[in-house]
């Protein structure tokens, strides 16, 4: 949720920069001073910095965040063990009372099992970044399909807060945005997977990131003007 949140303010201060500028002179030259470039420079500069800057300013939001834990509390140990899930055999439990064994196995054919505090950062941080790239493509797409900006900037702030809104679901896109529940693979058990998914959601992401810029980048058909014949 918080993710989510903070794509929708990272949208809201910066989805401008990607607003329509894909014809004239003029507009290229106010922003970033590109004259004379090509249009698939322009998209992409736009695209590197707005996803420049949507990485650090989430990276310096984490690092005020972990600066005042470390100041209140301390970090603690990056080597304690966080619950997560894999696959496993059926069990019979030791103990005896009638659902014991059921409720061993309640995430069959998923055990939980722990990994260090560091691996999962580490997941975290590639799912970020990965969720990152993937809201600056759509950003640039949308900007290049709806050329009203205030439109533009309305629709790529509020599309993250229907994820705090829409129900958990295997069929609800915002489910697989759930970092928590990818990297412990509880959605593995959702989806009645038995290998771990991190890879092929990150890998999702990115794929869908990539589309979306080939997207951008294509040039859409114009209507050709009807003009007088040449004159023989």
């Amino acid at each position: 949720g918080g993710l989510l949140i903070s794509l929708a303010i990272i949208n809201l201060f910066l989805g401008d920069i990607l607003a329509s500028e894909w014809d004239g002179v003029a507009d290229h030259t106010r922003w970033l001073r590109l004259q004379n470039e090509t249009r698939s420079k322009l998209i992409l500069t736009k695209l590197a910095v707005h996803f420049g800057l949507s990485c650090l300013l989430l990276a310096l939001a984490l690092g005020l965040f972990l600066l005042y834990a470390w100041l209140r509390t301390g970090l603690g140990d990056l080597r304690y063990p966080v619950q997560t899930w894999a696959l496993g055999k059926k069990v019979v439990s030791p103990y005896f009372w009638m659902t014991a064994t059921a409720e061993a196995n309640y995430f069959h054919p998923l055990h939980i099992v722990f990994i260090p505090l560091f691996r999962y950062l580490g997941q975290l941080s590639v799912f970020w970044v990965s969720l990152l790239f993937l809201n600056s493509t759509v950003t640039l797409m949308v900007n290049r399909i709806l050329h009203i900006r205030l439109l533009a900037l309305l629709t790529m702030v509020i599309v993250p807060l229907l994820g705090l809104i829409l129900p958990a679901s295997i069929y609800n896109p915002f489910t697989y945005l759930k970092g928590d529940w990818t990297i412990t693979n509880y959605l593995g058990y959702l989806l009645n997977q038995r290998a771990p998914v991190f890879l092929w959601v990150v890998g999702l992401i990115i794929g869908a990131s990539l589309l979306s810029t080939l997207l951008t980048l294509i040039r859409l058909p114009k209507n050709k003007i009807q003009g007088t014949p040449p004159v023989a």
